[in-house]
C-alpha cells in the first residue's frame, strides 16, 4: 500500500490510495476490529519435546526448523463474518498450509488469515469441522524409522485415497455423508493435521470424488 505507485497528492497533502480489498482491520482504542471475513490468531509454538524422538541415547529432531506448531493457532480477534460461520474468540484452529501470514499489530505477533483458511477447530477438547469440511482417518505413512533410529521421510502418494469418515460438518438436505462410511478423494487436496496424538485428513465435501462399493 505504501509504495510510490500508490502515492497521490491532494491539496498539497500526501496520501496513499488503498483498495478496499486490502483493508483487513481498523484499530479502535488499541484494539483491532476485524473487517469482512478476516481474523487474527496467536501462533501456538512447539516445545522441543514436540519435535524430537528418543532412541536410547540418540535424540533426533523430526523437523529441520523447530520454531512453531504446524497449522495451529488461537483466535484472538475476528469479524462478524467469521462469527457467522461458527468461529468464536478463543477457539484453537487448524488452517490450510501457507495461511499463517505473520504480522505484528499493536506490538503483538499474529497470524492474519481469512476464515476460509480455517479447516477445523478444537472446542471443549474435541476436534470439530468448521463448515462443510469432512474429517477422515489418516493412515498414510509419512516416515520409516530404521533400526538405527534414523527417520526416513516418505513422499505422500498423489493417487486416490480411501479413508473412513470420522466427523462431518454442515450438510445439505440430502445428507450425503455419514460417519463410519468410506470416501474416496485425492490425497493432494487433503489437509493433514495431528491432534491429541492422532492423525487426520480434512477435506471439503466437494473434494470427495466417490464412495467405494464393496
Amino acid at each position: 500500500i505504501v509504495q510510490d505507485d500508490n502515492y497521490v497528492l491532494i491539496d498539497e497533502k500526501k496520501y496513499f490510495k488503498v483498495d478496499r480489498f486490502h483493508l483487513y482491520c481498523v484499530i479502535k482504542k488499541d484494539i483491532p476490529i476485524m473487517l469482512d471475513e478476516w481474523l487474527l490468531a496467536s501462533p501456538i509454538h512447539e516445545s522441543e519435546e514436540d519435535i524430537t524422538k528418543i532412541f536410547g541415547t540418540l535424540k533426533l529432531f523430526t523437523k529441520a526448523s523447530p520454531d512453531k506448531k504446524y497449522l495451529m493457532a488461537k483466535v484472538e480477534h475476528l469479524s462478524k463474518g467469521c462469527e457467522s460461520q461458527g468461529l468464536k474468540k478463543g477457539d484453537t484452529i487448524f488452517f490450510r498450509t501457507s495461511a499463517d501470514y505473520d504480522m505484528k499489530i499493536e506490538g503483538k505477533d499474529y497470524y492474519r488469515m481469512k476464515v476460509f483458511n480455517v479447516v477445523a477447530i478444537i472446542r471443549n477438547n474435541k476436534l470439530v469441522p468448521l463448515r462443510d469440511e469432512i474429517i477422515v482417518e489418516d493412515n498414510i505413512t509419512n516416515e520409516v524409522v530404521r533400526p538405527s533410529g534414523l527417520i526416513i521421510p516418505i513422499l505422500k502418494p498423489q493417487r486416490e485415497q480411501i479413508e473412513k469418515v470420522l466427523m462431518v460438518g454442515k450438510q445439505d438436505e440430502e445428507k450425503q455423508f455419514q460417519v463410519g462410511e468410506d470416501v474416496m478423494f485425492f490425497n493432494k487436496g487433503c489437509q493433514h493435521i495431528e491432534h491429541d496424538g492422532k492423525k487426520y485428513c480434512i477435506l471439503r465435501q466437494a473434494e470427495v470424488i466417490g464412495k467405494p462399493i464393496y
